[in-house]
Formats: structure tokens, sequence, C-alpha cells
């Protein structure tokens, strides 16, 4: 079992009992939820100060937002900006779930909706914390607020599955960079678990046994802007 001095070092494999919250880590404090009366009452107070709204629509941080916005710090407790600042920046809130985390998958999934490379976006600490015992609101886990962001069930990968279909695009797990590749569902529907397994990362880009690559096979003529978002493409002429 990881620590959470070591569950960053897993690969996303091996994390997803821990996505699935089958598994947790000691240590968190128990997370209390703000209430939708008080994000009302900041969101009221931005519209009637349109100076600070601008100011925190440009901001990404909270503590920028209340250093400038003094009159706010006042008005709204300390142990609350957090959640105020990024449950208004979502605009909506899952109670049981801290705001920033929200807001920070958000933008994850707002390029790709991508929800296993959404994963890959969240830094350590933030990673460790999402696991511990206390962190989310009662049979809450990472695996539940993403699904409920992109309002499906999605599939986590494991040893026999490196495959999630998510429309005209399907995540593919490469397990030897520990990283999720975007392809066409119609290219990736052929790949099995020991293609995918010999699949690497090299100068070229993502190359397959005997030198296949995977570009080429996604139907780029050129080389894509991205070894691992392989969904738009040049279509090789046929």
């Amino acid at each position: 079992m990881a620590t959470t001095d070591t569950i960053s070092l897993l690969s996303l494999i091996e994390l997803a009992p821990y996505i699935k919250g089958d598994m947790i880590l000691p240590g968190a404090k128990e997370y209390k939820s703000i209430e939708h009366m008080q994000l009302q009452e900041f969101v009221d107070k931005l519209e009637q100060y349109p100076i600070a709204k601008n100011i925190f629509n440009e901001l990404e941080s909270s503590t920028d937002f209340f250093k400038i916005c003094t009159d706010f710090a006042v008005w709204f407790k300390k142990s609350e900006h957090t959640d105020l600042f990024y449950a208004a920046k979502c605009g909506y809130m899952f109670n049981g779930v801290p705001p920033k985390l929200v807001y920070m998958l958000q933008l994850a999934l707002k390029d790709y909706n991508a929800p296993n490379l959404a994963i890959k976006y969240l830094n350590k600490n933030t990673l460790t914390h999402c696991f511990q015992k206390g962190a989310f609101g009662d049979k809450i886990s990472l695996y539940t607020i993403i699904a409920n962001m992109i309002g499906k069930s999605y599939v986590l990968f494991d040893e026999n599955n490196f495959k999630n279909p998510c429309g005209d695009f399907t995540e593919v797990y490469i397990p030897t960079e520990d990283m999720v590749a975007l392809l066409p569902t119609t290219v990736a529907k052929s790949f099995d678990t020991d293609f995918i397994k010999t699949i690497r990362l090299t100068d070229i880009g993502l190359c397959g046994e005997e030198g296949v690559e995977i570009a080429k096979l996604a139907g780029f003529k050129y080389n894509p802007n991205s070894f691992f978002d392989l969904r738009y493409r040049d279509y090789i002429a046929s």
C-alpha cells in the first residue's frame, strides 16, 4: 500500500483503486463544503462591484484576489475564501468536493474532455490529498467527481484494458510512458493490449513494434503538434 510520500510515484494503473476510492490514505481533515447561500452572497457582491468582478475574471488565484479586493476579505471569512473564489469560477459546486479541485479538473477537461488524461494534470499535492480519508464527502471519490463532470461513467485503465472510448476518439494508455494518448477510435480499435505495450516515444513520435509510426496510422501526413494528441489529423491521400 502506498503512503502520502509515495502515492505520486505510482503509475496511472496502480492509482486506479485510489481513484475509485477502494483504497484510501490516512491523514486528511474532514472536508466541509460551504453553503450555496454563501456562494450566492459572494456572487452577488461581485455583481455589485464591477471593478472587483473584473479583477476576479482576470485572476486564477484566490489569494491574489482577496489581497487586492480587501473589502471582500473582510466581508467573508478567511477560511471560506478559497472555496468561494473557485466555486464562483466554476459557476457551480458539488457538495462534499473542494471547488478548487473541481476548477482544476474543469481546466484539464476543457481542451480534451479525456477523463484519464485529466488525472495526469493534477499536481503531486492535489493528487495525494484526493486519496486521503476525509478529503471528500461520504461515498465520493475522484472517479465519481470526474464522471459527474463529464456526465457519464468511463473506463479506468487496468492491466488488461488500456483503452477508454470517448466517442470519435479513444484514450489509450501508453505503459512505457505512463501517459495517455488520444487516438481516433477507428484506429484505436485495431490495437490490442500486446501491441500497445510495444509503443514507445521516439524522436519522431509514438512508434509501435517494427517502427510503426502511430501518427501515420492515425492519418497524419505531417508530424503532429503533439506526440500524444493524435485526434486531429491531416489525412493521407488514399
